[in-house]
């Protein structure tokens, strides 16, 4: 069997039918699904089980999404894992795009692609299947450098046995486990990066784990600090592309931190980051984050000192 697609749940019941129909739809039918409801306490098994699409389903306490993958993988009878959302969505060529970029390329350890972002499903009626396009590299930290991928694994197709050779997915309930995951398989042989045509629909709510202030901070605090701690793979020739690929992700949660008012959250990761935004060149950033935390402020000042 070539996809072993698991899909963690979480009181999904009002978007889990449109994405199981996703999986329906696919032209490629080499595949099982495997869904494991994280505790949920509305009637998302309910509309699990009325659904045609054939799957196994396996329940637990809720114990987060990296929990539920790491049950799913552990069932997994496919070579390859894909970690599917409850809420996202698939176009119908999305796993055939995975199996040819796995055929064509030696069975890399990681296959990534790309997304378009939608609140209402209108975006998507827009995308069209483009001629297939990829770019190969030696691995994850190597390629995802080069083609500046900068996703999670919802847009990833990953080799079990490397899934299994580094351990899992972290169990923790923070943001940012995808990412770590990537990291930790960052010189698995073989990275594959679909150009074309897009994988997946993301889909934006508040429901969300980057949504949570509290989980994003950690999750980008726990990259940080287990690249400084030498968890991740490459040694000092690969430092640099593994602090850049961290440092993104790490910047962009800062800013949605700033802009959403955790300003002591943000500046935290701003300033455990500024080393290596100071390595990377990061010059905007690095002047522009303290302004947006300074400049709001002394507005309130001068209101305050405005006579009456």
């Amino acid at each position: 069997m070539k996809f072993s697609i698991v899909m963690p749940t979480y009181n999904r019941q009002d978007l889990i039918k449109e994405t199981l129909d996703t999986v329906s739809s696919q032209r490629f039918q080499d595949f099982e699904l495997i869904i494991v409801d994280d505790g949920s306490s509305d009637q998302t098994l309910d509309v699990i089980r009325e659904h045609s699409v054939p799957c196994r389903i396996f329940e637990q306490q809720h114990k987060g999404c990296g929990a539920a993958r790491n049950l799913g993988t552990r069932h997994a009878r496919g070579e390859y894992i894909v970690y599917f959302d409850s809420d996202d969505l698939w176009f119908e060529w999305s796993l055939a795009a995975f199996a040819k970029a796995i055929d064509q390329n030696d069975d890399p350890a990681v296959v990534v692609g790309e997304l378009v972002g939608f609140r209402n499903t209108s975006p998507l009626d827009t995308v069209r299947e483009e001629s297939y396009r990829d770019s190969a590299h030696a691995n994850f930290i190597v390629g995802a450098s080069a083609t500046r991928f900068v996703l999670g694994t919802q847009v990833a197709a990953l080799k079990k046995s490397a899934i299994e050779a580094v351990g899992g997915i972290l169990e923790q309930d923070i943001a940012c486990t995808d990412t770590d995951l990537l990291m930790r398989l960052g010189t698995a042989a073989g990275f594959v990066k679909i150009e074309a045509p897009v994988i997946l629909g993301y889909r934006k709510h508040d429901g969300s784990i980057l949504s949570n202030p509290a989980k994003a901070h950690s999750g980008a605090l726990m990259l940080i600090e287990n690249e400084n701690n030498g968890v991740y793979p490459g040694g000092s020739n690969l430092k640099y592309q593994r602090e850049s690929q961290i440092a993104v992700r790490a910047r962009a949660m800062s800013l949605k931190l700033l802009r959403n008012g955790f300003l002591s959250k943000g500046f935290h990761i701003y300033r455990s980051l500024l080393f290596w935004n100071a390595r990377q060149l990061k010059l905007t950033y690095l002047t522009m984050f303290p302004l947006m935390i300074l400049i709001p402020q002394l507005r309130g000042l001068r209101r305050n000192r405005a006579p009456e």
